[in-house]
């Protein structure tokens, strides 16, 4: 997925739409782990992924207990911003702990198999600037899903809500900006949007974000 807007952080939410069309009471969660991988590493990074978080996250899917999951990179780049960011969302916080649980036995797989894989990863990722984050929608719609094999665009934009009026603004926002994410959703620019907000909030510099999802840059 690639991801244009100012922070990379937000990648995550692009989610993949299609089981969130039908339940848009939900507020999906969604975990961002970011990664620093070094020059000319990028392609290793890629097929590790592909070789040990693939059929992880995939079998997980088949079983409801994650929605979506994705790598998403930069377009616009930013100083000190994350190269490669790997995200999954879950229906809920409730599967989280399973879905670390699954991470954590998997690491300690490799490690048993190849002492050095740690390493060699240390090597290809600069470890000093990784980065979790969880983040979580209070408003989310979806229009017609990406296809198979699709690589949307992801805009992002952050905002920082007064002490007391968050409550104020997710309403403002619902009634003001929805309807027109909405009806471009319908008209097929939009796969789909969300505003969330950090389910745990590791720093102070913005409190709620609102991602869209467009299929192109023409979109």
């Amino acid at each position: 997925m690639r991801v244009f807007g100012r922070l990379l952080m937000m990648a995550a939410c692009a989610l993949a739409v299609a089981g969130f069309a039908a339940a848009q009471d939900m507020q999906p969660c969604t975990t961002v782990s970011h990664f620093n991988v070094a020059l000319g590493q990028e392609e290793r990074f890629m097929e590790l992924v592909e070789e040990l978080d693939a059929p992880l996250f995939d079998r997980l899917m088949k079983e409801g207990k994650v929605l979506a999951w994705g790598v998403s990179v930069p377009v616009m780049h930013e100083p000190g911003a994350p190269t490669h960011s790997v995200w999954w969302t879950t229906p809920s916080m409730a599967e989280m702990d399973t879905i670390i649980a699954e991470l954590e036995a998997q690491e300690k797989k490799i490690l048993e198999e190849n002492p050095e894989f740690f390493a060699s990863f240390v090597e290809m990722v600069d470890l000093s600037t990784h980065a979790d984050r969880v983040f979580r929608d209070l408003v989310f719609g979806a229009g017609k899903p990406p296809a198979a094999g699709a690589r949307p665009y992801v805009w992002i934009f952050t905002l920082k809500t007064l002490p007391g009026e968050d409550e104020e603004f997710v309403a403002s926002w619902t009634e003001l900006r929805k309807p027109i994410l909405e009806k471009l959703a319908h008209a097929g620019l939009v796969h789909a949007y969300g505003l969330s907000i950090q389910e745990i909030r590791f720093t102070g510099d913005f409190s709620h974000y609102v991602w869209v999802s467009v299929p192109d840059f023409a979109s």
